[in-house]
């Protein structure tokens, strides 16, 4: 046993002998690599889908062409970006009850969007049947109607959407086992 000239001489000791069991109980534990599941596997499938769907053509209309979801970050495109990349991070960070967040802003941002475009659809034809009934200019509107179309960035992202949902589920079933230190 060690002798210690003072209090101060013991206090100093102490502490420097804390700091080495702390150090060493520091390297003792080891964090085990996390491993993914299935559930992490399609939230990640999820992200990557949703990501290509807002890039792929989603709506196609007679003068314009074909728009895509995104619209060069003036789309609601950039609001689906932003809670894939909140799904990404809460899959990553193990926190996957946030994905029923994420999943449900993104049907709601996609809902929002459709029926936007249902009711300015809707107006457009509204208006022009009304100003130029009996016209040579209404039957070319019309057919211009008829012809938009919804394109494959539609269907993509709503099995993005689906993708989010079910691994949000699959967490619900089956909650991932914390790892412990060893």
């Amino acid at each position: 046993m060690a002798q210690w000239k003072d209090k101060e001489e013991y206090e100093r000791w102490k502490t420097e002998k804390g700091k080495e069991y702390k150090i060493k109980e520091k390297t003792k534990i080891e964090q085990k690599p996390r491993k993914y599941g299935n559930k992490e596997y399609i939230a990640f499938a999820s992200i990557g889908i949703i990501f290509i769907g807002v890039f792929l053509p989603f709506l196609k209309v007679p003068i314009w062409g074909s728009l895509n979801y995104f619209q060069n970050g003036k789309g609601d495109g950039s609001i689906l970006i932003v809670l894939a990349i909140g799904t990404f991070l809460f899959t990553l960070a193990d926190k996957m009850k946030w994905l029923w967040i994420t999943g449900a802003g993104s049907a709601l941002t996609l809902i929002f969007t459709l029926y936007n475009m249902n009711n300015i659809l809707q107006e457009i034809k509204s208006e022009t049947s009304a100003s130029s009934q009996g016209s040579l200019f209404s039957g070319v509107v019309d057919s211009m109607m008829q012809s938009i179309e919804l394109q494959i960035g539609l269907p993509v992202i709503i099995i993005g959407i689906f993708f989010t949902f079910l691994s949000a589920f699959l967490n619900a079933k089956q909650p991932g086992e914390k790892i412990a230190p060893a």
